[in-house]
């Protein structure tokens, strides 16, 4: 019997199927294709849960074997200072606990003439390295407040470290800075070529190399995030010598393999890499536990645990100058070295998340202005698409109500 009497004897509305779903098929990958070109995620990851990326030049595919042996063989190596600081900060225990905080000042003209500069010698087609979001960057004066949160209500914190890029606020007398500190970027990344950076992910990479003076035993807030109540250290720290820390966690859990709507965001995708790497590197295929989005306790021992087993990893996070999907969420990934290697006490997520937008501006403040005393600790995420000084002057108010005591270091 001939192919074409064989194809004959196939009913009309089979083929009509058939070329329907073939058609359905068609669009579903186009379309998939078509967002994931537009939301810079891997084709071939959504598909095959296989990561493509390009490192230094070279492309690499990541799957549970090669990215093992990647991150293994390349350990970081120390230089002689940073080798002694390792050593006292590893035979010294936690005596008080410090404060840290990441802040950049995206208003000021030669941080976005930085950014332009960098983006363009890059030459890249990621979408997030070219384009500009301002809300990324863009100083509502958050900073000021959040100190003010901290000496009322969390004035056992005995020293405070604001790590910039060589940035100063206008407000801040630093005649009168008592136990504050700045930390520029170039004093403590461990590579020098790594900068500029524009990527948080990046600068918290390097907190394994923290100047010796940042106690083992720390918090870290971004600027805009503020106390809204009396806490005290045991919120963070237990008051026994152990200086035993609490991790905070959410109720969503993500895994190693990439679902479509994981990969929505670059914050779903940095802690879908950190999960690929913690299944390959050490053989737990499960899911994870997202952190809360608020302060965040870390000890440094923890940091140097995760230098020597992921040090490859966090080179190359701290190498990416804008958000990139070889990213580790250090947060997420901290957490997980905190309940391997230690005995966290866990709690639930207790900050209150605002998103700020022009459309329902008074109504956002209102409930901040209201929120005091809910929670103990509040993050208002700036989703402003443009800010004015009316705008501005009725944040200011908010703040100052909540925040009334002005703290020494302020002009």
């Amino acid at each position: 019997m001939s192919r074409l009497s064989a194809t004959k004897r196939i009913p009309k509305y089979l083929l009509k199927r058939g070329v329907f779903l073939i058609a359905v098929i068609i669009v579903i990958i186009s379309n998939t294709f078509l967002f994931c070109k537009l939301r810079d995620i891997d084709f071939p990851f959504v598909l095959f849960n296989r990561i493509g990326y390009t490192i230094n030049g070279e492309n690499k595919v990541f799957d549970e074997h090669t990215i093992y042996n990647y991150f293994q063989s390349k350990p970081i190596e120390l230089t002689e200072k940073e080798k002694r600081i390792k050593q006292i900060v590893l035979s010294r225990e936690c005596e008080y606990v410090d404060l840290v905080y990441t802040w950049v000042n995206g208003s000021d003209p030669k941080h976005i003439d930085s950014h332009k500069k960098t983006r363009m010698s890059l030459q890249a087609d990621d979408i997030s390295v070219n384009r500009y979001i301002p809300s990324s960057f863009r100083d509502l004066n958050t900073l000021k407040y959040s100190l003010r949160s901290v000496r009322q209500y969390a004035p056992w914190i005995k020293n405070i470290f604001i790590i910039t890029a060589n940035q100063i606020p206008t407000w801040f007398d630093i005649e009168n800075s008592e136990n504050v500190r700045f930390i520029s970027h170039s004093d403590y990344f461990h590579k020098k070529s790594d900068l500029p950076t524009f990527n948080s992910n990046s600068i918290e990479s390097n907190f394994w190399n923290l100047p010796i003076e940042v106690s083992n035993c720390f918090l870290y807030l971004n600027d805009d995030i503020f106390f809204s109540r009396p806490v005290k250290q045991s919120d963070y720290f237990d008051e026994n010598k152990n200086f035993r820390q609490s991790v905070f966690l959410t109720e969503y859990l993500m895994g190693r393999k990439a679902y479509f709507l994981d990969l929505y965001d670059q914050y779903s995708k940095a802690i879908l890499f950190s999960n690929r790497a913690l299944a390959s590197i050490w053989g737990q295929d499960r899911k994870r536990s997202i952190p809360a989005h608020g302060i965040q306790v870390f000890n440094r021992k923890i940091w140097y645990k995760m230098q020597e087993e992921f040090g490859a990893g966090l080179e190359i996070t701290s190498s990416n100058k804008f958000r990139n999907i070889t990213d580790f969420q250090i947060s997420h990934l901290y957490i997980q070295f905190a309940l391997r290697y230690s005995k966290p006490i866990i709690g639930s997520d207790d900050v209150l998340y605002i998103q700020l937008n022009n459309e329902n501006f008074d109504e956002k403040l209102e409930i901040l202005k209201n929120s005091r005393d809910e929670t103990n600790s509040i993050c208002l995420n700036d989703g402003l698409e443009f800010i004015n000084d009316d705008l501005q002057k009725k944040s200011d108010d908010t703040f100052n109500f909540l925040f009334p005591i002005k703290s020494n270091f302020e002009k």
